[in-house]
């Protein structure tokens, strides 16, 4: 929860500006001797479901988690959504 204050300013500031995304495979970027900047990493274990039901905390209000999850993708995606 350390960044829920972050996440909460982020959306107060401007909440038509925020999209819901991730990094997945979520690449393991940690500095490990050995490894040259080169080498495929394991990939950092990180439950996408469990992070995305943290969403109500940072946002609670409905219509809000509507227009970062749905509406602020409207344009850049080469697809209609209903």
């Amino acid at each position: 929860m350390r960044c829920r204050p972050l996440g909460a300013a982020l959306v107060a500031a401007n909440p038509q500006r925020i999209l819901w995304a991730t990094n997945w495979p979520h690449p393991d970027s940690a500095r490990v001797p050995g490894r040259r900047p080169t080498d495929l990493a394991p990939l950092f274990p990180t439950d996408d479901g469990r992070v995305f039901d943290l969403l109500p905390t940072w946002v609670p209000e409905a219509s809000v988690r509507r227009t970062i999850l749905v509406e602020n993708r409207r344009g850049f995606t080469a697809f209609e959504l209903s």
